[in-house]
């Protein structure tokens, strides 16, 4: 008798157990909101693709001061989308002097900001990856036309070279 009721008591007790456990899981998630503040009409940027840029460098880009005169060559740059990098490799690059560091910037000619820069390296290197996050690749692979690479230099430390995506 007195190992039925410790049975029907240990029952009991794993029924509790069961119901509190089937209970945690009937709670709503917490919903994150992805949306900038104040953006009402928020379209995050499509996912990145891979692809691979060729252009001219030039002392010349919309809106920025002159570059160093004569300053020429050329870049290849990509985004790997498999491994969440931008990249890039420039050559024949002539008349700019001791380049001390490259950036990658956006943009936007209409309102003439600049924004969603960064550097390609501490340093500069005429090639090389960088680690990027999705929402700057895609918006390289969405509006490449936005997106221009400077190349500084000591005497001119607002951009030497420059190209246009």
């Amino acid at each position: 008798m007195q190992s039925r009721a410790a049975a029907n008591a240990i029952l009991a007790c794993l029924s509790i157990v069961a119901l509190v456990f089937a209970g945690c899981g009937s709670t709503k998630m917490k919903t994150v909101e992805v949306t900038p503040p104040h953006v009402t009409n928020y379209v995050p940027p499509p996912a990145p693709r891979s692809v691979v840029y060729t252009v001219p460098v030039t002392p010349e880009a919309e809106g920025a001061p002159p570059g160093e005169p004569g300053a020429s060559g050329s870049a290849v740059f990509s985004v790997n989308a498999n491994t969440d990098e931008f990249c890039w490799k420039f050559s024949n690059l002539t008349h700019v002097t001791s380049p001390t560091v490259a950036r990658v910037y956006r943009f936007v000619p209409p309102r003439g900001d600049v924004r969603d820069g960064f550097k390609l390296d501490p340093h500069y290197r005429p090639s090389g990856c960088a680690p990027e996050n999705l929402i700057f690749l895609g918006l390289v692979g969405a509006k490449p036309q936005e997106f221009w690479v400077s190349i500084h230099s000591a005497q001119y430390p607002e951009g030497a070279a420059r190209a246009q995506l």
